[in-house]
């Protein structure tokens, strides 16, 4: 999917294939290359955290930055949750049971990600992300330690304009795009 200047998106191809290996991007690339895709005007490849991506990147589209889909990146991070010390009282005072106090910490933890992404620059990010890590260091080492991990590919949007953040940040175009084609085969 490309994405102008001025927002503007237009599929440019798609394909479903049973793995996301370097071999898989290198024939997609191709197949765009070949039917007129110029590598020099791409900017930037929105993607998960396919393994397989920046190899394909670096041998057709050499000038592309990547931009990881920060929603993946704090999605993920009710994997590496421990729930130690969990809150035993919600906001009002009231008692939680477990999975209460679970969906507390797991909701509490995630909104705090996501706030360091609707910073307008990447110092402020940066500095957000400081903050959330001395917040949640202590409660959560493992979810911390694998949030920060290639968290600097989540912050490539900023290299951007303003108006294209939303757009560019995320892979949510194309999921939404794919639960559509996925519902309608």
């Amino acid at each position: 999917m490309a994405v102008w200047p001025d927002g503007r998106y237009h599929l440019l191809h798609y394909e479903m294939a049973s793995v996301e290996d370097t071999s898989a991007w290198l024939s997609f690339f191709e197949n765009l290359i070949g039917r007129g895709l110029n590598p020099e005007l791409v900017k930037l490849i929105v993607s998960d955290g396919t393994s397989g991506l920046p190899t394909a990147m670096a041998k057709h589209l050499p000038r592309a930055k990547q931009q990881r889909c920060m929603t993946h990146k704090v999605r993920r991070i009710k994997d590496y949750l421990s729930y130690q010390q969990l809150p035993q009282q919600n906001e009002m005072g009231q008692k939680l049971t477990e999975p209460q106090a679970r969906r507390q910490r797991r909701s509490s933890y995630q909104n705090d990600a996501y706030d360091i992404y609707k910073a307008s620059s990447r110092e402020e990010a940066q500095q957000r992300l400081s903050v959330f890590v001395e917040k949640w260091k202590s409660l959560e080492p493992k979810a911390v330690q694998t949030f920060q991990r290639e968290i600097d590919q989540t912050f490539t949007f900023y290299e951007f304009a303003l108006p294209l953040h939303q757009r560019i940040r995320t892979s949510n175009l194309l999921e939404r795009l794919e639960r559509r084609v996925s519902t309608q085969v």
